[in-house]
């Protein structure tokens, strides 16, 4: 009996290929099958896999053959004989008993969702997975309880465990129409998963780094899928504030990191996507929802014609703002001078023992 189904997604990673499958096949947990899914690659990977699965009956080698990876998963997961399903990518190494130890936990737990620590580099999602384990408490929850921070636990797939039946039983899906669908598809998860457990522990390394910042067709479709999670927060009126200001921020931070050289092209997909906000009828309600820092955000870029402009404003406003910080602290620092002097002034004057007592010689 097949009691976890891993699905591996491969994508040139011919390099890890054998050190990530070897991590798996090396468990101390055996009841699983892995399923790799080869994507439309240019090494060898194809014909590792195809040797791999001939020698583990465990392991069973897929070609996406449609093009399109998010129906490509979606057909496989109805097919997979697995309780549970994680999907991972082959830059993924598990320590020997990783698998044992999550199996376990979430058959205990009997939840929906069970996320385990992300070998991550981000500090900020380090410091809300901390955050997360403090608030939930060794206990289940829902996206309820962990509201003020639902935008800042995501990092992949990797980190989490879905329950087949809830999946199927809520009808949860990869959207076809973007090309990377994982986000959005943890989100839809987050939002109707009942029980969902956070261990606060890690259970692999991992080689994987960002590929979206150095393509224009990836950031194209990062831009889609903000925008699904945006439409799958308001189309059931749950955090719609909080929704509009991580895309507003995640949209800029992500743009930030983009290589120069596509930096002009995305700029005005990003613009675009914004004014398709101010030009809709609810632009007023969105613009509202926004924190003074993104609000500022999204005036720079939709009042800015290229790239450059935009780039100038956020100096001028960042130089505003220490200006404006140098300013404050100008006039705390002033205050408390003042108050030093008055209080100096009263030493002086004084006559009182209870005032002068600290200074006096013993």
């Amino acid at each position: 009996m097949v009691k976890l189904t891993l699905f591996m997604l491969v994508n040139n990673d011919e390099i890890y290929l054998n050190q990530s499958i070897d991590s798996i096949i090396n468990q101390s947990f055996s009841d699983f099958e892995l399923i790799c899914i080869n994507q439309k690659g240019t090494d060898n990977s194809h014909k590792l896999l195809k040797d791999i699965s001939t020698k583990d009956s465990r392991i069973f080698f897929k070609q996406c053959s449609n093009n399109n990876l998010m129906n490509f998963l979606n057909d496989e997961i109805a097919k997979s004989k697995g309780d549970y399903i994680i999907i991972l990518d082959s830059l993924v190494f598990f320590y020997p008993t990783s698998l044992e130890y999550i199996y376990k936990k979430i058959v205990e737990k009997n939840v929906d969702l069970l996320m385990y620590q992300s070998s991550t580099s981000n500090d900020q999602i380090k410091n809300n997975m901390t955050y997360l384990s403090r608030i939930t408490w060794n206990s289940t929850f829902n996206y309820k309880k962990i509201r003020e921070i639902t935008f800042n636990i995501y990092d992949t797939l990797s980190n989490i465990v879905f329950k087949k039946s809830f999946l199927i039983d809520n009808k949860i899906t990869f959207n076809s129409n973007v090309i990377n669908g994982f986000d959005e598809f943890f989100y839809n998860s987050l939002l109707n998963a009942k029980k969902i457990f956070y261990i606060n522990k890690q259970f692999y390394e991992t080689a994987y780094e960002s590929s979206y910042y150095k393509d224009l067709k990836a950031y194209e479709d990062f831009l889609d899928r903000q925008n699904n999670i945006v439409d799958l927060f308001t189309q059931r009126n749950i955090l719609v504030n909080e929704v509009n200001n991580h895309k507003i921020s995640k949209l800029c931070s992500v743009f930030e990191q983009l290589s120069s050289d596509i930096k002009k092209q995305a700029f005005t997909l990003l613009r675009e996507d914004l004014l398709g906000i101010i030009n809709s009828e609810n632009a007023n309600k969105f613009v509202m929802t926004l924190t003074n820092d993104n609000r500022k955000m999204f005036e720079q870029v939709i009042i800015s014609e290229t790239v450059e402009e935009y780039d100038l404003l956020k100096k001028i406003y960042e130089d505003k703002k220490k200006i404006y910080f140098m300013e404050r602290y100008e006039k705390i620092l002033g205050s408390e001078r003042s108050k030093i002097k008055d209080f100096n002034k009263s030493l002086v004057s004084s006559n009182s023992w209870k005032l002068t007592k600290i200074f006096r010689l013993r």
